[in-house]
């Protein structure tokens, strides 16, 4: 059976629009939910942003961290500060750490890119998957946050 993602809110499964639960989406397939994405204080100008993941059991397995970093060679009239923005996936379990490019903040987009990287199959963290993600997408944007600093 092809895979569907659903996005509903974790507390209401029937209504997708609750502003209460705007920082809580279900990954949901044939029924189950796969994980959660919780976003805790992402709100203006907050230090702290940051989206916890949490599989069917509800045991937060990932912790992702927003961040950025200023780049002369990404200066441009769209990007006129040269602002390179990035997620910091931690791996609980592992203690393991990777990046990727962050062009979303809604947990939605987060929940179905996650999905898209085959990390819960089954709503349980796939080992195998992290060890994929961790291997592809590596440190790339903070070992080039360091570079920029020597500039």
């Amino acid at each position: 059976m092809p895979f569907a993602p659903l996005f509903v809110s974790a507390q209401d499964k029937t209504d997708k629009k609750d502003k209460k639960d705007k920082n809580t989406f279900a990954y949901v397939q044939d029924g189950n939910v796969l994980f959660t994405v919780n976003r805790e204080d992402c709100g203006f100008n907050s230090a702290d942003c940051h989206f916890d993941v949490m599989d069917k059991d509800n045991n937060r397995v990932i912790r992702i961290t927003p961040s950025d970093f200023k780049a002369k060679s990404e200066v441009s009239a769209s990007n006129p500060d040269g602002t390179v923005r990035y997620f910091q996936y931690a791996f609980l379990g592992t203690e393991q750490i990777a990046e990727s490019k962050a062009t979303y903040i809604k947990p939605e987009k987060l929940a179905d890119y996650i999905f898209k990287q085959h990390l819960f199959p089954e709503g349980v963290l796939d080992t195998k998957a992290v060890d994929e993600f961790i291997l592809i997408n590596g440190m790339k944007f903070s070992e080039r946050a360091k570079a920029e600093m020597w500039k």
